[in-house]
């Protein structure tokens, strides 16, 4: 990537084709070996300071099977390098975004936490994480619902039409 005046000049892009791989999807969850795999690649990628700021399972594809899996990122516009390894927060963070259910987010943290030790709160605070960001984005769209509320945005969040 190349840019001139602060401007975007010129840009590559690099592809690779991989066959017979699938969406991550319901089969971690259905898998231990799968999702074993996938929270072992998860912390070797915040290991070496990666991460996707979109990273939910339609996101993540994976091939094999028995045990041996290869997995491929797709949607990687949004992601974050780093020089070192990812924090606390921000592994928190994107530990949080690929499951819904919160024994679904403790299964992934607590085989995360094989491959990459965390503090004993860690677990907790994934969880933490993924329930304020929940009220928050209920909380969002409530206030969508309050009649004036998008005149009101711009007023006291120096956002305008």
């Amino acid at each position: 990537i190349r840019y001139q005046k602060g401007l975007l000049s010129d840009y590559a892009s690099v592809y690779e084709m991989v066959e017979n791989v699938k969406s991550v999807g319901d089969d971690v969850l259905k898998n231990p070996a799968l999702l074993r795999a996938f929270a072992a690649y998860t912390a070797d990628l915040h290991k070496h300071g990666l991460m996707h700021r979109d990273y939910i399972l339609n996101n993540i594809l994976y091939a094999g099977d028995n045990g041996r899996y290869r997995f491929v990122l797709i949607d990687i516009n949004r992601f974050v390098f780093r020089s070192k390894p990812l924090g606390l927060f921000l592994t928190c963070v994107n530990m949080m975004q690929p499951f819904h259910e919160e024994e679904q987010v403790r299964a992934f943290v607590r085989e995360y936490e094989r491959f990459r030790p965390m503090p004993k709160y860690f677990e907790n605070l994934v969880v933490l994480f993924r329930k304020a960001r929940t009220f928050y984005s209920h909380f969002k769209h409530s206030l969508k619902k309050i009649p004036g509320a998008k005149a009101l945005r711009g007023k006291y969040t120096n956002q305008h039409k």
